[in-house]
């Protein structure tokens, strides 16, 4: 387990980004990160990955303290535009790239390639300039090298944007994949439609603070729970969670405060 205690990050000359963040991110499971505009969901990412140093606070695995070189080893952040960490003129180049630099041996890294050009159906896409996939594809190719990498956490930061419903069922077929390895989850979104069936908890974020952890069940049912958060949430009382989830809300049905 992923755990987070009393984080603080900050930069420039106009104060906390993040202030006292404390969370757990359970193995093999996705965590829901919701908040509006602003709120340092993408910086908590990043922080959590390793690619920002936090001022304050710990981050461990298994009670052991990880410092941001750890945690890049543990940990993969996923633009919310996955062409920004484009690499290779090809996808097999794109992710043998990440393979090679950990010095894996050339004989593993044909065999790590093959099986996840197979397991998330880019074999036949294997050759083609990573800059001409679709939306879907590019996000595909991004947790495929995850996978590869043995990433054992990944942050992903609104990977269904500006994508057609192809491309996000093409997104959500990969994250269910990811799961069954094992791989914890933790995605920022706006389109919360498909992932509330996946996701275990929710986490609501509001100017860097983190202000309420809640269960998908309770989050689904907010406006029925006698809760006091900061937050007002508009939810229709028919939600029923999990096998018979009529109704799912977005962020219009959110008023953040």
């Amino acid at each position: 387990m992923l755990k987070v205690e009393n984080l603080f990050y900050t930069y420039g000359k106009n104060g906390f980004s993040l202030r006292n963040i404390t969370l757990a991110l359970g193995k093999g499971s996705l965590t829901l990160l919701l908040g509006p505009n602003g709120s340092g969901k993408s910086t908590l990412m990043k922080v959590l990955s390793g690619l920002l140093p936090f001022q304050k606070g710990k981050i461990l695995l298994d009670e052991k303290e990880l410092e941001p070189e750890e945690l890049r080893k543990l940990c993969s952040y996923v633009f919310q535009n996955p062409t920004l960490q484009v690499v290779g003129s090809t996808v097999e180049e794109d992710i043998a790239f990440g393979l090679e630099n950990m010095g894996v041996p050339r004989s593993e890294i044909v065999d790590r390639l093959n099986a996840v050009l197979e397991q998330f159906d880019l074999k036949k896409l294997r050759d083609r300039d990573p800059l001409t996939l679709s939306g879907g594809q590019r996000q595909r190719l991004a947790m495929a090298s995850v996978v590869a990498l043995g990433s054992r956490y990944l942050f992903l930061d609104e990977p269904m944007a500006m994508l057609d419903r192809m491309g996000r069922d093409e997104v959500l077929n990969s994250i269910e994949l990811m799961m069954s390895y094992g791989v914890t989850i933790l995605v920022s979104s706006h389109d919360l439609s498909n992932l509330l069936t996946l996701a275990e908890k929710v986490l609501l974020l509001v100017n860097g603070h983190l202000e309420a952890e809640l269960s998908t069940l309770e989050f689904v049912n907010l406006d029925q729970l006698y809760v006091e958060i900061p937050i007002s949430v508009q939810i229709a009382k028919r939600a029923v969670y999990p096998e018979f989830l009529h109704f799912v809300p977005t962020l219009e049905d959110l008023k953040w405060h």
